[in-house]
């Protein structure tokens, strides 16, 4: 049985509370980002790429894709309902 989750990603707010892009402010991202990171996570590939666009301006933490993965997940699993 194939797991599919019905929100189309372009209507998605993408907005988070942190400059790691890690920690989503609504739950419809945090459902979706939740489901990817599992499923497909090289989809989320663009954000780890622009979270890391301002390290070298000491505007955020260097991560790897890996780490970031990892990273995602514990936050999504920290954020309480909203």
């Amino acid at each position: 049985m194939k797991t599919q989750l019905n929100v189309d990603p372009t209507t998605l707010p993408f907005i988070f509370k942190n400059k790691e892009l890690t920690v989503p402010a609504n739950q419809i991202l945090k459902d979706w980002l939740v489901f990817m990171v599992t499923h497909k996570p090289q989809v989320l590939k663009f954000l780890h790429t622009k979270s890391q666009e301002y390290v070298k301006h000491g505007g955020a933490n260097a991560y790897t894709f890996e780490r970031w993965k990892h990273k995602l997940l514990k936050d999504c699993n920290k954020t309480k309902e909203f």
